[in-house]
């Protein structure tokens, strides 16, 4: 029970982090926020966050940000899905190079939401929003961190 609650809270806390006013500059480099809680408990809880799951929050997304509706939800979906391809052999990894794999799947989350604002001929991406794959790796260590406090607390 407890489970579902904190999940449920990191994920509106990650959907109010996404649609927080910033400044036109540090819009750029946000970090995708709920593609980082989204792999977060995908990774310690992959029967309960799943690409079903991806679906619905990318919805969310979609309708918070006002993109085109299920933009942010197939890249999502799409991502989540990669990633749970490979996710026992990410336990092995050092928390340095987690955070490289991370850059690689935000990276591609991005090109699809690239190639999407060009199909829809929706307003270009900014060479700027580059750096959002840049800093949402460099959040997936403190993730790490409070997810190891998390799975200590749990017992």
């Amino acid at each position: 029970m407890i489970k579902w609650v904190l999940i449920t809270v990191s994920f509106l806390l990650s959907l109010a982090l996404t649609i927080m006013p910033l400044p036109a500059d540090l819009l750029a480099v946000n970090p995708s926020w709920c593609l980082l809680t989204l792999l977060f408990w995908t990774y310690g809880y992959s029967r309960y966050v799943n690409v079903g799951v991806a679906w619905c929050i990318g919805v969310f997304v979609d309708g918070l940000t006002g993109t085109l509706l299920g933009m942010h939800a197939f890249s999502f979906v799409l991502v989540v899905f990669i990633f749970d391809l490979f996710c026992r052999r990410f336990h092995m990894f050092h928390v340095l190079q987690q955070s490289l794999v991370i850059a690689v799947l935000t990276g591609i989350n991005f090109l699809i939401l690239v190639i999407f604002g060009q199909f829809f001929s929706m307003a270009t991406m900014n060479h700027l929003e580059l750096f959002g794959i840049l800093t949402t790796a460099l959040c997936w260590p403190f993730y790490q961190y409070l997810g190891q406090r998390f799975y200590s607390m749990k017992g």
